[in-house]
């Protein structure tokens, strides 16, 4: 019997949740006496609450009634400074709901930056719009096969359940924007190796990106700055990816800083080791959280 040729296969990652095509990066100091304080309360665990500690709670509940507004947010490990990342229609709300926390308020944040984030990589968290752009990235820069009209792929679906790794750290970087913006052109007739090597790097089969480093990386909407998170177990090795990216070789990466962070919204998302002491947070406020 003749056996029909059924088209190649493509087995694609899709994640258990759905990342929301417009966030906002807010990023802001914590004062250095309430930040060492919650340092303490955290690595300690302990469940004595003073006055820095009941306006912490404040803050915890005042971001858990906004609720999916706060796509992610915490503190770096040693409560130096927060990293939000909101999920709002525009950059004037994002800053708004940061203004209005009480901590904010208090002066407890202060010194706040801002910059409109698009997600990259992994592939699996990008919005729509950028997958089908990516993909064609990847195939004009022959990092995946280009097939004829006709020929149909199968594409098999992965789904992936996402859940918060014990340790994350973030990298805040600049970008050289003029060098990177006339590779980006629609006009332009090459790709330079540099562009191409970074795109592997973010989705390449064996890449940061799909190997499950890339916890959430992208620039700017004006690529100007850069964040990446890294699902890593040390700060070394989240160093050894983002510097060994073309972009930072070449320097279109640049100024780089990186920070251990600890996600603390949405509850559901938060950083294992800090888990049991925010439900306690939140329950002194009445909010009602089973510690898991």
């Amino acid at each position: 019997m003749e056996q029909k040729w059924q088209g190649p296969v493509e087995i694609r990652f899709v994640s258990s949740e759905t990342v929301p095509e417009k966030l906002f990066v807010g990023s802001a100091r914590i004062k250095s006496e309430y930040g060492k304080i919650l340092k303490q309360v955290f690595d300690s665990g302990t469940e004595v609450f003073k006055k820095p500690d009941e306006d912490y709670a404040a803050h915890l509940a005042y971001a858990h009634y906004l609720g999916d507004k706060y796509y992610q947010a915490g503190p770096s490990a040693d409560f130096t400074e927060i990293l939000h990342i909101f999920a709002a229609d525009s950059i004037e709300e994002a800053q708004k709901l940061m203004h209005n926390d009480p901590c904010y308020q208090k002066g407890i944040f202060y010194q706040d930056s801002w910059f409109p984030w698009e997600v990259h990589s992994p592939y699996w968290k990008t919005p729509a719009y950028f997958f089908e752009a990516d993909q064609s990235l990847q195939i004009s820069a022959g990092l995946k096969p280009k097939f004829p009209p006709d020929i149909k792929v199968l594409v098999e679906e992965v789904k992936i359940a996402i859940s918060t790794p014990f340790k994350l750290f973030a990298c805040f970087s600049k970008m050289n924007r003029g060098i990177l913006k006339p590779w980006l052109a629609p006009e332009s007739p090459t790709r330079s190796a540099v562009l191409i090597q970074h795109i592997y790097n973010c989705g390449g089969q064996g890449g940061a990106g799909p190997m499950g480093y890339h916890w959430l990386s992208g620039p700017s909407v004006d690529y100007t700055q850069d964040l990446t998170i890294f699902s890593v177990n040390s700060l070394q090795m989240a160093q050894m990816i983002k510097e060994n990216d073309a972009f930072s070789r070449y320097g279109i990466f640049y100024d780089l800083r990186y920070f251990e962070w600890c996600i603390h919204v949405p509850f559901r998302k938060a950083s294992p080791q800090h888990k049991a002491t925010l439900s306690r947070f939140l329950n002194s406020t009445g909010v009602k959280i089973a510690e898991e």
